[in-house]
């Protein structure tokens, strides 16, 4: 797995892209894609919009779920 440096600026870029580390960490050591979209059952993906981190449906463009900070 290649390691990265984070990107973002701003809080919620750092949480999209952790995410998304973490999502790509867990897809290539279990075979699996997590979390999945509760209404098109297809992966999210993480991002950073309007000043959120968001978990996002690119299948039907929507938001999934808010990526809180911990």
């Amino acid at each position: 797995m290649a390691e990265s440096a984070i990107q973002s600026f701003d809080a919620a870029g750092v949480r999209a892209e952790v995410a998304d580390a973490i999502q790509t960490y867990l897809a290539d050591r279990y075979g699996r894609l997590w979390p999945l979209c509760p209404e098109h059952d297809n992966g999210l993906h993480a991002v950073a919009q309007e000043g959120e981190a968001l978990w996002w449906c690119r299948a039907k463009n929507h938001p999934g779920s808010r990526i809180l900070p911990a």
